[in-house]
């Protein structure tokens, strides 16, 4: 077989094409009939507050030259995170 592509004679029969889109709507239909879609979830809040609290936090204290010692972080931290993050590729509406 031919690609057309690359105009060498190269067998593609046994190979698999990933792409990765935040939204499906801009693909263009006959392209998405051909395609698996394998939909994945974002984190959850609770992931999200996680992952700051044991990664994000300390990282930036380190960076700075900080002490986590007198850091308090307050509980509503957890419902502005909730209100403000978005999944990657995702626009807040004014």
């Amino acid at each position: 077989m031919l690609c057309s592509y690359l105009n060498v004679p190269f067998d593609l029969s046994k190979v698999v094409f990933v792409a990765t889109a935040n939204r499906l709507q801009p693909i263009p239909p006959p392209l998405r009939d051909r395609m698996e879609i394998i939909e994945l979830p974002g984190y959850t809040p609770e992931e999200k507050l996680h992952i700051a609290m044991r990664h994000l936090i300390p990282r930036v204290l380190d960076q700075h030259g900080l002490s986590s010692e007198f850091l308090q972080i307050p509980e509503v931290l957890n419902v502005f995170l909730y209100k403000n993050s978005l999944e990657t590729g995702k626009v807040s509406a004014p």
